[in-house]
């Protein structure tokens, strides 16, 4: 118990890590697409780099704030259905979807993973001006699946002891 303990508080930590990081993409998203759009129509001088920094960055908000929004229990719920349905069967519908979500997540890990060891042992770089090594906006996909599929992993421990506990 003492190890699941531990292992909580670092994926915790390290879920925050990955919230921090996509905030500071989110940051830099916005920085960059203010300072296009001023220059374009304040100065007639459109930049040649903003768009894919842009592009980048949302894909590090997205994939940097899965495991994060879910272990804040933030992800859209349909509960239309669900809350008219006793505690019990209700806790067996949390394990199904939790072991579909870790499915995905897996799924997320597997993809992510093939797409940045290629754009790493390659040395893929993009077709923009900028020309960035692909390896560095590719990363995230593993890394924020890992994290996801981690904290589906501390939920649907969490389900279990509250079916065991007959617990909400």
């Amino acid at each position: 118990m003492k190890i699941f303990i531990l292992i909580k508080k670092f994926s915790d930590s390290m879920i925050k890590l990955s919230a921090y990081i996509g905030a500071l993409a989110l940051a830099i998203m916005s920085i960059a697409i203010t300072y296009e759009v001023i220059f374009r129509y304040f100065f007639n001088s459109p930049t040649i780099w903003s768009s894919e920094v842009s592009r980048y960055c949302s894909v590090y908000i997205l994939f940097m704030g899965l495991s994060y929004t879910l272990r804040e229990k933030a992800h859209i719920n349909i509960e239309i259905v669900t809350k008219y349905i006793p505690t019990k069967p209700r806790i067996f519908i949390k394990i199904l979807t939790d072991c579909i979500g870790m499915a995905l997540a897996l799924l997320i890990i597997i993809e992510g993973w093939k797409m940045f060891y290629e754009a790493y042992d390659l040395s893929l770089k993009s077709m923009e001006v900028i020309r960035t090594p692909l390896a560095i906006p590719y990363f995230c996909i593993p890394w924020g699946g890992f994290w996801l599929a981690v904290q589906y992993m501390i939920q649907l421990s969490s389900n279990f002891q509250s079916l065991i506990r007959g617990e909400t």
